[in-house]
C-alpha cells in the first residue's frame, strides 16, 4: 500500500509541475504575441515602392 501511495503522490507532484509549466507557457505566449504586435506597429513606419524594391533586388543579385 505504502508504494501505491508513494507512486499517487510522485503522479501528483509531476501533474502539479505540469500545470505551472502550462501556465508559463500560455503566459509566455502571451508576452510573445504582444511583442509581434509591437513590431508589427514599429516596423508600419517603413514604406517600400515597388520601383525601389525591385531595384534593390536587382543590385543585390549583380
Amino acid at each position: 500500500m505504502s508504494e501505491i501511495n508513494a507512486s499517487v503522490a510522485a503522479l501528483d507532484l509531476v501533474t502539479q509541475q505540469n500545470a505551472a509549466m502550462v501556465e508559463e507557457t500560455a503566459a509566455s505566449a502571451v508576452t510573445l504575441a504582444n511583442e509581434a504586435d509591437n513590431l508589427k506597429q514599429q516596423i508600419s513606419h517603413f514604406v517600400i515602392s515597388e520601383n525601389k524594391s525591385a531595384s534593390w533586388r536587382k543590385m543585390r543579385v549583380a
